[in-house]
């Protein structure tokens, strides 16, 4: 009942109703709901947020990226005990794919605006 609870709050801020289901993306939600359920299964899917947005500038990217290391975190430390768990970050992933299918396509057209330039491009003085 409370993975189901946790996903309707992510559901709710990616199609909201009094916007007319146009939200975010629910990464945000996600994280929260991942640190209050695992909090020191966190660190380090937080840290593979951090490194993805640092290498490519693609924020969705790295939400998709973090999403699937939970999922494979998740399976990795808490199967078969916690399989609510492991369920939850599975269907989560999905939606945050889901939520970020204009950004995918963008950067598969190469049209998706970074946050920043890549560090790695940075290190090696591109532009």
């Amino acid at each position: 009942m409370l993975y189901g609870v946790a996903l309707a709050a992510i559901v709710g801020h990616v199609f909201p109703i009094w916007f007319g289901f146009r939200g975010g993306k629910g990464g945000a939600t996600a994280a929260g709901l991942l640190v209050y359920f695992a909090p020191p299964l966190a660190l380090p899917i937080l840290g593979a947020w951090l490194l993805v947005a640092l290498l490519t500038g693609y924020v969705g990217l790295a939400t998709i990226s973090a999403s699937l290391a939970a999922v494979g975190i998740i399976g990795l430390t808490r199967l078969p005990a916690e399989a609510g768990l492991f369920a939850f970050a599975v269907v989560t992933a999905a939606l945050l794919i889901y939520a970020h299918r204009g950004n995918i396509r963008r950067m598969l057209n190469g049209t998706e605006s970074r946050f920043a330039r890549p560090v790695f491009s940075r290190l090696l003085g591109g532009k």
